[in-house]
């Protein structure tokens, strides 16, 4: 076993976007330029006591010179994942899991203990103090640390180390001379670390389509100041090129080895003139040119600049992956104050690009748009526009987006910091920014007053505005519990019954039913002999209250999880066509259901639709997304979910003549089909021209048309009103729809 100069341990990985660090790469090809041997240990996904057990045996096993810690992030960069809405301190935590391992680490060696990385850059001297048995640290590139390697670990030598920071005897943290070095111009792969990579995230992801690129750099540095953003301040504002024969080298030995995607590290490829991007295109199509079969994807940012329509198709066919930066806003007013280079047209152009290209192409590697909406500099107009200009462009509807509701204030970068400490929410007393500090807009805190009202605010116009998602996500049985009983639904399904089956088939099972009891047959035997065909559960299975804890009930009201938004990622005929794909046996199934809940449509028969009184509000969505990849072992719950929809489907077609009337008058589609062109932002623009809550629709509709609390009508405008996530509350108005409209409300739109 060959001697190591240098163990390098990671702990800073976020769960939710694992990935190899790249700092294992680039750290280690520096090192290994002058002659270092380093080994790699990533502990990221570990819980703390076997990470300690981890990096204790790799401490043993190496018996390396010294020990290094990387931190890649010191958060996530997401206010509900630091501040989750259920109050719990969130659970990733890479400065303490750092620290806590950095000082177990100093039980098991003398060994000189180093830290450095990205995040760790971003305030050293405040992160050094953090660090109880740190010796060193880094800030930014370890090239001069290396080419003194000896020196600095044995013979302590610091004062003169470039970016060194490091404790005197006396306590004091001191930092050296920064200074900013550029990328490596020699390859940074080797074997072993693809072999790491393969190890890392297995073969079968790895080398297939659902791989994620792999990084190599091929510029480091920004020259622009958007107030949003710390690189310019850890890479510095100087763009510093790679030799693109080293960054050639890399792909290719990638490429041999099976990897088809890789990712061009760099601020932007098209920074200042597009020299860079194009010298990148052409590099790439000269690979490519050696393996036509399977080419390398290759992705990278690019500022939302203007490109012409023969230079994106050109990129296209060079298989690259046209992708961005979030962006604050779409309004120039917005982008003007986050001091971004690029006006709300570009943006639109670069996004509705992006779409076409991943549309025609279908990529299979779908991102959803970044927008930093949450960004200090934001009023509601800037909100406002933003949404416009997406509807127009008709954009929600073929894309998701991301949308952070809160502003990552850095400590190096004062210009963020909000006015007043009341606009800043930081989980340390007394505040320390390095650990998850977020700022909001003044606005935002008028409107809605509390991090948790944003909050909800935010994941309402993302799930309603910015997609269409929701609308696959519907949990129909939360909505059948709280809008309606089995008894009302009994009445109205008997009056649909003859309108859906025909007056002569329902005539037909009455009789039938009438001749079975008078014959004491049980009436439960019809009902099995449809539901116990050798495939389905009986009617029992799926009645029994503990069927619902398959249910989703984490998260706030509408809370998207990580599946949900991957779903809202995908296109609707996506969704259907992987729910029909192999699933004949469901969709039969469910045809049995109906046909029998028709039939039959005593409200004892009907209570299996309705969740136990424990299932509450929080629990409105259910992921269809679960239910076709299940196979033919769906939960019960989401079969049932399914079975709702389809027959609330049935229903609006059945009342449509007297529905038709009520949704003329409000501007309601009526459709329950997630496929529906309808547009969210068109019909909540109309009723909140019109009403101050979502109640008033309901008394209107009643009032206007005469209309019962139990009639048919009534039900069924619930029901849509809760399929297009109609949500009206006089605090969001503004928000979306401009400040100028809030003195609208009560007058009539067209």
């Amino acid at each position: 076993m060959k001697k190591i100069d240098l163990l390098l341990i990671n702990a800073s990985n976020y769960p939710a976007m694992l990935l190899y660090p790249y700092a294992f790469v680039q750290v280690s090809a520096l090192a290994r330029r002058q002659g270092l041997n380093v080994a790699r240990l990533d502990v990221s996904t570990l819980p703390l006591r076997r990470a300690e057990f981890a990096v204790s045996h790799a401490i043993r096993r190496h018996g390396p010179k010294a020990v290094g810690f990387t931190m890649r992030n010191v958060d996530s960069l997401l206010f509900h994942v630091a501040f989750p809405p259920d109050g719990r301190q969130g659970a990733y935590q890479p400065i303490r899991k750092t620290a806590a391992l950095i000082k177990h680490a100093r039980t098991v060696t003398e060994v000189p203990i180093l830290i450095g990385g990205f995040g760790f850059s971003i305030d050293p001297v405040v992160l050094l103090g953090e660090m109880e048995g740190a010796d060193i640290g880094i800030r930014g590139e370890p090239d001069h640390l290396f080419e003194h390697f000896d020196e600095v670990v044995h013979g302590g030598r610091r004062s003169d180390i470039h970016n060194l920071v490091y404790r005197r005897e006396d306590g004091q943290v001191v930092e050296n001379e920064r200074v900013f070095y550029g990328p490596l111009d020699e390859p940074e792969y080797d074997d072993q670390l693809v072999g790491e990579l393969e190890q890392f995230y297995g073969g079968n992801v790895l080398f297939s389509d659902r791989a994620s690129p792999v990084p190599v750099e091929v510029a480091r540095g920004c020259p622009y100041r958007c107030s949003f953003c710390i690189e310019p301040v850890v890479k510095g504002r100087q763009l510093r090129r790679r030799d693109l024969a080293a960054v050639e080298q890399d792909i290719r030995l990638l490429a041999r080895h099976g990897i088809r995607k890789v990712f061009l590290i760099a601020s932007e490829l098209n920074i200042g003139k597009d020299t860079l991007l194009t010298d990148a295109q052409a590099m790439m199509r000269r690979i490519n040119a050696d393996m036509p079969d399977l080419p390398v994807v290759w992705d990278g940012t690019l500022l939302p600049t203007k490109l012409s329509r023969n230079q994106v198709m050109s990129l296209a066919r060079d298989h690259c992956e046209m992708g961005a930066n979030g962006f604050p806003a779409i309004d120039d007013a917005t982008l003007r104050r986050c001091q971004v280079p690029y006006t709300a047209n570009d943006v639109l152009e670069m996004v509705e690009t992006i779409v076409m290209l991943r549309e025609r192409r279908r990529y299979s590697r779908v991102r959803r748009m970044q927008l930093f909406l949450g960004n200090n500099q934001i009023d509601a107009d800037g909100f406002a526009t933003t949404i416009k200009a997406l509807e127009e462009r008709g954009l929600p509807a073929r894309m998701g987006a991301e949308a952070p509701a809160a502003c990552r204030v850095w400590e190096a970068l004062p210009k963020t910091m909000p006015e007043s400490e009341e606009h800043l929410w930081c989980e340390s007393v007394p505040p320390m920014l390095i650990y998850g500090s977020y700022t909001f807009a003044p606005g935002l805190l008028e409107s809605f007053s509390t991090p948790a009202g944003i909050h909800a605010f935010f994941q309402f116009a993302l799930s309603t505005f910015l997609t269409r998602g929701h609308r696959a996500n519907k949990n129909w049985v939360w909505h059948l519990s709280n809008v309606t009983s089995p008894k009302v639904l009994s009445q109205i399904l008997t009056e649909a019954s003859p309108m859906i089956l025909g007056a002569e088939a329902v005539a037909e099972a009455k009789a039938k039913a009438k001749a079975k009891r008078d014959s004491s047959a049980d009436l439960e035997d019809d009902w099995d002999e449809m539901s116990s065909c050798g495939e389905w559960d009986d009617l029992s299975s799926l009645t029994s209250s503990s069927d619902w804890s398959q249910v989703d009930t984490t998260g706030p009201w509408n809370e998207l999880t990580d599946s949900h938004v991957e779903l809202a990622s995908d296109s609707v005929d996506e969704v259907k066509a992987l729910l029909a794909a192999g699933r004949e046996a469901l969709t039969n199934r469910i045809e049995r259901l109906l046909r029998l809940v028709l039939l039959d449509s005593d409200s004892e028969n009907l209570h299996f639709l309705f969740a136990p009184p424990r299932l509450s509000e929080s629990s409105r969505v259910v992921s269809y997304s679960s239910l076709a990849s299940h196979g033919e072992n769906h939960p019960n719950a989401s079969v049932v979910n399914l079975l709702i929809h389809q027959l609330l489907m049935l229903l609006v077609e059945a009342f449509e003549p007297r529905l038709e009337k009520v949704c003329k008058d409000l501007g309601l589609p009526l459709t329950l089909d997630p496929g529906s062109p309808a547009s969210e932002y068109q019909i909540m623009r109309r009723l909140y021209a019109r009403f101050s809550s979502t109640r008033e629709i309901i008394d209107y509709a009643q009032e206007r048309f005469d209309l019962g609390d139990d009639s048919a009508e009534i039900f069924l405008l619930h029901t849509l009103l809760y399929f297009f996530n109609v949500q009206i509350d006089q605090r969001y108005t503004p928000w979306l729809f401009g400040s100028d409209f809030a003195g609208q409300i009560g007058r009539v739109e067209c």
